[in-house]
């Protein structure tokens, strides 16, 4: 069976986390980290896996986010 795939943002709530609280442990700044979740940007491996360890998650639990086109 297939597992269900979780947003940046909603991995981040689910640790209970800030915007802030989460981008000073992931070590990246609030604009950047916003960007992530936004689908604006998205994350180098490094900063992916150290999203996923600070949220408790793994890698292959992000589904790809991507804003929407107009």
């Amino acid at each position: 069976m297939e597992r269900l795939k979780i947003s940046y943002k909603a991995a981040r709530y689910n640790a209970d986390l800030t915007l802030e609280q989460a981008r000073v442990l992931i070590g990246v700044n609030r604009e950047t980290l916003s960007n992530y979740e936004n689908g604006i940007t998205i994350p180098r491996a490094d900063v992916l896996a150290k999203m996923a360890e600070v949220y408790g998650c793994s890698v292959a639990d992000f589904k790809e986010v991507k804003k929407n086109a107009v």
